[in-house]
C-alpha cells in the first residue's frame, strides 16, 4: 500500500507555479506579526521568570 502510494506521488508532475500570481498577501503579513507578537510576549515572560529564579536561588545561598 505504502509503495503504490509513493510510487503515485514520484509520478505526479509538479504544477506549474507562476511567481507573479503566487504572493502571501494580507494574510501572510498578519501570521508573520502574530508571530514576532507571540515571541516578544514569551520572551518577556521568560525573563521574568528566570530573574525571579534567579533572585531565589542567590538568596538560598
Amino acid at each position: 500500500m505504502l509503495t503504490t502510494i509513493l510510487l503515485f506521488l514520484a509520478e505526479t508532475p509538479a504544477p506549474e507555479i507562476d511567481p507573479d500570481r503566487v504572493r502571501p498577501g494580507l494574510l501572510g503579513l498578519l501570521f508573520f506579526f502574530l508571530l514576532g507578537t507571540a515571541v516578544a510576549i514569551i520572551s518577556y515572560f521568560l525573563n521574568k521568570s528566570l530573574k525571579k529564579t534567579k533572585k531565589r536561588f542567590e538568596e538560598e545561598n
